[in-house]
């Protein structure tokens, strides 16, 4: 009764075990000691389909090597379909040599075809009902009935020769329709493609011959036997040896064909595969594998190829010709909704071809729109105006020169439409014709908006951004992440990795286990689907089965027959709560992905609950099956995110519907209901938590899919599609509220004790590394413990010990990369929060400081911004005191009339001879020159510099100098470009709505997103707002301003 419990069953081994043990728990332990049993490497091990050449799942294993699979026999199962022609004792298939053929092949007599006394009909009109017959009725076995016609099937009764075809004489053109794998065994012919059971010629598969040794060669083979007339090389050729696959060769006086099979890397987490870059079987890093990534060249993975290009006609056409992938841009959009308080587009209209007149605005409206789409750039403007009344459609002319017109948010949008051709109701061709419109598709006018807007076409449409838009290859929809792409968009191509990391049970295919499960070896629309269903299965004659059998046939196997009994019973259990099904959901006939997903119950099945729900929530598997893949953030595409696993991970997976007491009853309110565990709100605020997620990049070495998708590598992050605002939990605190504060951590914490540094490689594109010396503390912890050269590089560097600084080391605040030698480190900083509401402090660009819109207010507790320094105020002559070869100083001490100061408006605006205006008492207002003479320095330890603002406070004062609220020149480490504080303060503000909600009004994205926050006393009413704020676009919001005020918990750290 405990094995029943415990196991799939009792057998008569376990039962043994079970009383060689002192108790059930001793059984239980050595249980749970027992090594892993993976479905994914049980599958994998016996998958050997075959191949003849490279294909996106991999490569063929060489002929040369060891495993290398050869044949008796001329015809084998991967010849069925093809053309056939046999002249003159030759034998050609597929218009290739294959052998030679000599008499003796068919016997002279043909067999007896009599069918059952009880039949009206021959065998011949009856055949296709044979197969069920001829050896599965036990009076046909032992009457032998229609033995010709069942011979001619392919299922001849034992002891029975039905061969009657000379093929020394025959001379044939036809196609290949059945073939039994052994020498002798059954061959079906036809001259009719499609194999008609009247049409059929058997004749049994000769031995390989070269009567003549021109289409063979003399080789040494060491041969196993795998199965009758079947072996695999026992020892790999010595080199060279350059047989091609297919190649025939003469060993010991017999001849070979070689049978081309699939090399399964063995590329698991411990033993990382080296691959090259066309069938490049990289696995991305994760959170599964990144502590056993090994540092030796790989070929590079498709996800670090960093490369930018415009959407425009040219590159579009690129996708369609390389990859046959839909990819548009769409016009004809038709908006329904005001700009006013809303994130809306504005498209710069050609007055040459358009109506450029503009619409008639209040001046407020007017004043908004202008100044909403002058902090724009680009001829498509996505904004947020605070307006009132202005039109759908509106037309502005913005700076006397430039025409905008308010048009549908999405319109010339680019999308991908490839899932869109084979789904829309009107067939292929409505989709598929424009590529011969320069590849802008354009909504019909016809149709109701609401078809663009429905659910089913949001799913099979995948944006990737706007036309004219400069993006990186990384952001593009998986799909269109191709090796063809990459290589267009890159001429350079890929360059060699550095890092190899593996993937849980993705061990190698072993060619002596044979090949007993489906493989789907290439996976596209049309015909070219490949999955080699014919099985090495001694337990059956014809060892064939559907493609929706292996799946299942391997848990089975496994269950039934693994030693980790227990484990695979908990397994079993998991499963059932963490729920994925092919039912509406298809997948079917892949085995993979299915073994993949199960193993994380196998593997987790005695370890923590928290890491199963980590990988169920990051599997592609979970992710397309609970619809939360490519879910996006509002302000990314306007659309709120699905709200379906955040639900099942609360009611199925974890919490249910009800909060429990100890003893498993509902826990009741005051009027006796049960109390839900979470409301509505919650699913919302936790659909905003899975956002971001995207298959990895297609890789070599796994079953292929339809459409090149990758799903067995956990799932990869998008910072551009998550959701970056506050989220509540079920307790009424947010998300990170137990992490330490970033804005905590000490200056120069990246030369602390633990601090963490991995290696990135030998190139780094951006201009912000850090170039440590030799002389460096920290270039030696990570040049392998020493400055002496070559550097011995580590994957991950952890500092034993706090490192002194060195040199630009004692100023900076932190770093991001490091450059030691020839290679590059990226520091990892402790994990850390940032609090979503600050009192702000403006950064601008450093050379156009006083400029309003470049100024951004930034949470100076984050590392924002590089450091500019100065005091004092500057003596700028005008160019009437330059040509006279006077300074500021001269025309001051002479008293010049011409020195008009603050009492002339162009003076005010250059402000010229501010020290010496200033000295005469006739200053320009705000200015102190108290410090004399202008001195100013653009500081920083590396280029690039990002410091918090109090770090950059300090650094001025160590000169004598303050924050400076000027533009400075440029420095060596430093451009007019970088971002640097300024002295001056700013204030978030937020809209305030009805039920409490808020949104930040930094850009037209935080203006789009609304999240909950605890109100003390309660919040602002749109209808009533505080004299301290404003009432909003169309009444319906408060806008405030946030002071943020910090108050300490403890007066003393606790013990």
């Amino acid at each position: 009764q405990f094995l029943i419990r415990a196991t799939f069953g009792p057998t008569r081994e376990s039962l043994r075990e079970l009383a060689r043990t002192t108790s059930y728990a001793a059984w239980v332990q050595d249980q749970m000691s027992l090594p892993v049993e993976s479905h994914r490497t049980f599958y994998r091990s016996h998958a050997n389909p075959r191949m003849s050449t490279l294909l996106a799942s991999g490569a063929p294993r060489s002929p040369c090597d060891a495993g290398a699979r050869w044949l008796r026999f001329a015809f084998r199962q991967a010849d069925v379909g093809r053309n056939i022609s046999v002249h003159g004792g030759q034998v050609h298939v597929g218009g290739v040599f294959r052998t030679h053929v000599a008499g003796g092949i068919g016997a002279d007599a043909p067999c007896s075809d009599e069918a059952p006394w009880s039949w009206s009909n021959t065998c011949q009109d009856s055949a296709f009902g044979l197969k069920w017959r001829c050896r599965a009725f036990s009076d046909w076995v032992t009457n032998k009935y229609c033995q010709q016609s069942c011979w001619l099937q392919g299922y001849g009764h034992d002891g029975v020769d039905c061969a009657n075809v000379n093929m020394t004489s025959l001379d044939f053109e036809g196609f290949v329709c059945e073939v039994d794998e052994v020498v002798d065994g059954y061959v079906a012919l036809s001259s009719d493609s499609a194999c008609d059971i009247n049409s059929l010629m058997a004749i049994k598969n000769p031995a390989m011959w070269d009567a003549d040794g021109g289409h063979s060669v003399e080789v040494n083979l060491t041969l196993d036997t795998l199965r009758p007339d079947i072996f695999l090389l026992g020892e790999a050729l010595t080199s060279p040896c350059d047989l091609a696959i297919g190649s025939i060769v003469r060993s010991g006086g017999a001849y070979y064909l070689h049978d081309g099979r699939l090399e399964l890397l063995g590329n698991t987490p411990e033993s990382p595969a080296v691959s090259d870059e066309e069938a490049c079987a990289a696995v991305p890093k994760t959170f599964l594998n990144e502590k056993s990534c090994k540092l030796q060249a790989t070929c590079t993975p498709l996800s670090l190829q960093e490369v930018y290009f415009e959407l425009n006609q040219s590159t579009l056409e690129q996708f369609y010709a390389l990859e046959r992938k839909y990819v548009y841009s769409v016009t004809g959009l038709r908006t329904s909704t005001s700009p006013c308080g809303t994130l809306s587009r504005w498209m710069k209209l050609d007055c040459g071809v358009a109506d450029c007149s503009p619409t008639a605005l209040s001046s407020e409206d007017e004043s908004f729109v202008a100044t909403a789409l002058s902090e724009k750039e680009g001829w498509l403007r996505d904004v947020h105006v605070a307006c009132e009344s202005v039109p759908i459609g509106a037309v502005i002319v913005l700076n006397s020169t430039e025409v905008f017109m308010h048009v549908h948010l999405h319109e010339h949008n680019v999308y991908d439409f490839s899932d869109w051709v084979v789904n829309h109701p009107g067939g292929e061709a409505v989709i598929t014709q424009w590529v011969n419109h320069s590849f802008q598709l354009v909504f019909p006018w016809h149709h109701p908006m609401s078809r663009w807007s429905a659910k089913s076409t949001e799913i099979l449409l995948h944006f990737i951004g706007r036309s004219g838009d400069t993006i990186n290859f990384q952001s593009l929809p998986t799909q269109l992440q191709t090796p063809a792409l990459a290589r267009a968009f890159s001429p350079s191509g890929p360059s060699g990795y550095f890092e190899a990391c593996g993937s849980p049970g993705e061990v190698g295919n072993d060619p002596w286990e044979g090949h007993h499960f489906g493989f789907w070896t290439t996976f596209e629309t049309g015909e070219t689907k490949v999955n080699d269903l014919k099985f090495d299965n001694k337990n059956a004659f014809k060892s064939y089965l559907s493609t929706d059998v292996s799946k299942s046939a391997v848990w089975v196997k496994k269950v039934m027959h693994a030693k980790d009994q227990l484990r695979q019973r908990t397994a079993w259990a998991l499963s059932q709560i963490f729920v994925v099904g092919t039912e509406g959901f298809g997948g079917g006939d892949k085995v993979e992905m299915w073994m993949n997903y199960y193993d994380i119950f196998v593997r987790n099945a005695f370890g923590s609950f928290r890491d199963i729900l980590r990988e169920v929530t990051y599997s592609p598997v979970m992710g397309e099956y609970l619809t939360y893949m490519k879910n996006s953030a509002f302000d990314t595409n306007s659309n709120f995110p699905d709200e379906n696993y955040a639900r099942e991970i609360m009611q199925l997976f974890t919490i249910g519907l009800w909060q429990l007491n100890a003893n498993g009853t509902k826990v009741k309110d005051e009027s006796g209901h049960g109390i839900p565990t979470y409301t509505n709100e919650d699913i919302t605020n936790f659909a905003r938590v899975f956002t971001g997620f995207d298959r990895q990049l297609d890789r070599a070495n796994i079953e292929r899919h339809k459409g090149a998708v990758n799903l067995i590598d956990p799932m990869q992050m998008k910072v551009e599609w998550h959701d970056v605002y506050p989220k509540p939990d079920l307790n009424q605190n947010f998300l990170g509220d137990f992490y330490p504060l970033c804005s905590d951590l000490p200056e120069k914490a990246f030369l602390l004790e633990g601090s963490k540094f991995e290696f990135i490689g030998y190139a780094y594109e951006q201009t912000d590394a850090y170039v440590a010396s030799t002389g460096s503390a920290l270039f030696q912890a990570l040049c392998g413990g020493s400055a002496a050269l070559p550097c011995t590089f580590a994957r991950i560097v952890e500092l034993s010990t706090s490192v002194t600084c060195h040199s630009e080391e004692c100023e900076m605040d932190t770093l991001q990369v490091v450059k030691v030698a020839t290679g590059y480190y990226r520091y990892v900083p402790p994990v850390c929060v940032h609090l979503y509401f600050f009192n702000g402090q403006i950064a601008a660009p450093s050379a156009k400081i006083s400029d309003p819109s470049k100024q951004q207010c930034l949470n100076p507790a984050s590392w924002a911004a590089g450091t500019s320094c100065c005091r004092g105020c500057t003596d700028i002559a005008t160019g009437g005191y330059v040509n006279l070869n006077r300074t500021c100083q001269d025309a001051k001490e002479a008293g010049m009339s011409s020195m008009k100061c603050a009492s002339d408006d162009w003076w005010v605006s250059k402000k010229f001879c501010r020290l010496a205006c200033w000295q005469k008492g006739d200053g320009y207002e705000g200015d102190n020159c108290s410090s004399g003479e202008w001195q100013e320095r653009r500081v920083c330890g590396h280029r690039n510099e990002r410091m918090r603002f109090a770090v950059a406070q300090a650094r001025c004062a160590s000169l004598g100098l303050e924050v400076c609220a000027e533009s400075t020149l440029p420095a060596e480490c430093s451009d007019d470009e970088d971002r640097v504080w300024t002295p001056s303060n700013c204030s978030l503000q937020v809209a305030v709505y009805a039920d409490g909600k808020v949104s930040a009004q930094t850009d037209s994205k935080t203006k789009s997103n609304r999240f909950a926050v605890p109100w003390i006393d309660g919040h602002p009413s749109p209808s009533a707002c505080p004299s301290v704020c404003s009432t909003g676009a169309n009444n319906d919001t408060c806008i405030c301003s946030v002071f943020v005020q910090e108050q300490a918990v403890f007066d003393a750290v606790p013990s």
